[in-house]
Parts: C-alpha cells; sequence; structure tokens
C-alpha cells in the first residue's frame, strides 16, 4: 500500500521529538574549548525500510563566516509491520554512546510504523501540508512507472526532515552504472524542498522549477527509451504550476 507523504511525516514527527529530546541532553555536555560557536542540527529520514535520525555538530570559527559540520550522532532504525528495531548508534563522544543508545532504546517510538501512524495530527501548517501534496501528484506519476521505480512506502527513495525544511527525493539510477546497459537505464531525479518557515532561504538555480515557496530540481538523463516517466513527471510540473499560479489570480 502507497502512503501518502503527509501520513509518514506525521508519523516521523515521534522520531523529531526523540531527536529533540537527545540534542537538549547532548548540548549539556558539549564543550567548545578552542572559542568557536557550536551548535547541533537536527535532521530525520526515512527511506524504504529505514528510518535515520542525525545530529551533526555546526562549528564557526573566530573571524569566520561560514560554518563547519560533523556528525555528532547516527541512530538507525529498521522497521516492518510488527516492530521498530535500532540497528545502529553512534556517538563522537563515546562516553556518551551507551548512555545515549540505553535512552533511545526506552524511548524508541511505537512499533508499527508507518501503517499505524496517526494521520489526524496537525504537525505542519496548511500551506505546508498542500505543497506536500502536490508533490504527491507529481511524483506519482514516477512511482511504479518503470524499471527501479519501486519506491515505498511512499512516492520516494527518501523523505528528509530539517529543522528549516522537508525535502523530498525521488531517484532513480537502474543500469546506470553498468557498461552492459548502455542504452537501456534511468538517470532520473526529482527532488522537492518545502521550507517550514517564511525565513527559509533555499539556493536555487535557473533548472529549477518554483511552485509558490516549494522548490523543485528535476532532470532526467535516462537513455532515449526510458524517457517516458521523466517526460510524465514534467508535463505533471508544469500542470500543478500553472493551477497553482491560477489559484492566486
Amino acid at each position: 500500500m502507497i502512503m501518502n507523504t503527509i501520513d509518514l511525516l506525521h508519523g516521523l514527527y515521534d522520531y523529531m521529538s526523540l531527536l529533540t529530546l537527545i540534542e537538549g541532553i547532548e548540548m549539556n555536555y558539549r564543550q567548545t574549548e578552542d572559542g568557536s560557536e557550536s551548535g547541533l542540527r537536527k535532521k530525520v529520514s526515512l527511506s524504504y525500510s529505514f528510518i535515520t535520525l542525525k545530529l551533526d555538530i555546526s562549528n564557526k570559527q573566530p573571524g569566520q563566516d561560514a560554518y563547519s559540520t560533523q556528525l555528532y550522532l547516527q541512530c538507525t532504525f529498521q522497521i516492518d509491520e510488527q516492530r521498530t528495531l535500532c540497528t545502529e548508534v553512534y556517538c563522537h563522544n563515546k562516553d556518551r554512546e551507551n548512555e545515549v543508545k540505553n535512552l533511545i532504546l526506552q524511548r524508541t517510538p511505537a512499533a508499527g510504523y508507518p501503517w499505524d501512524t496517526a494521520t489526524n495530527r496537525k504537525t505542519y501548517n496548511q500551506e505546508t501540508v498542500h505543497y506536500i501534496a502536490i508533490a504527491d501528484k507529481i511524483a506519482e506519476k514516477g512511482s511504479s512507472c518503470s524499471s527501479g521505480d519501486n519506491y515505498r512506502p511512499g512516492y520516494f527513495s527518501e523523505i528528509i526532515i530539517e529543522e528549516t525544511r522537508i525535502i523530498l527525493k525521488q531517484i532513480n539510477r537502474w543500469n546506470s552504472r553498468s557498461i552492459d546497459h548502455k542504452n537501456d537505464y534511468h538517470l532520473r531525479d526529482l527532488e522537492f524542498f518545502i521550507p517550514l518557515s517564511a525565513d527559509t532561504k533555499e539556493e536555487s538555480n535557473n533548472l529549477d522549477f518554483q511552485i509558490g515557496q516549494m522548490r523543485i530540481r528535476f532532470f532526467d538523463h535516462s537513455s532515449e527509451n526510458n524517457r517516458h516517466c521523466g517526460n510524465a513527471i514534467m508535463e505533471k510540473i508544469m500542470e500543478e504550476k500553472a493551477l497553482f499560479e491560477k489559484l492566486l489570480t
């Protein structure tokens, strides 16, 4: 059963809450000895049967404008219809790793994700939900369209929640690295960047499409015989863009 992205995001809210709890605890143990500005940035992702929680260290050295990032914590869950298992925990601070792992095991969200997810939550505003629904309509054109398009449990190969945005990816690389399939491969990327606040600034280029505040990045460099899926996606992008702009007039 293919699930709508908003329902999957509702379920991931429990994992973001767990990561926020861990972030608050770990900030008490973070010490910066070199005078740099340091913080932790959260990321939760769903890809097929795996949920990944990440905390990245964001450092700003004295006299520098740019931030550098380093992985501080990563936890991976494997999911099925019956249970959710924590399969990996890494912590940059090895003295904290066992305690963090115990906390995760104690606070692991209820089993059955995503099929038992409560779908009546209101974790995102109406505008964000609208963008997610548009993304689903576009991505549906590529779902189960051809070889390599067996995404699950929704329409995307990866769903990412960051502090300031949602990223939805539908990536097909079927046979793209095989020298035996030079005339039969998929090389197609469809990505949606949905801001979670008005202050979020997205870097864009001339190849991107814009629907309201949602940015879409799409290309299809598949072999000629496998362009029909990309053509359908492109047509849907333009259709949804025109419809959105019409509603604004």
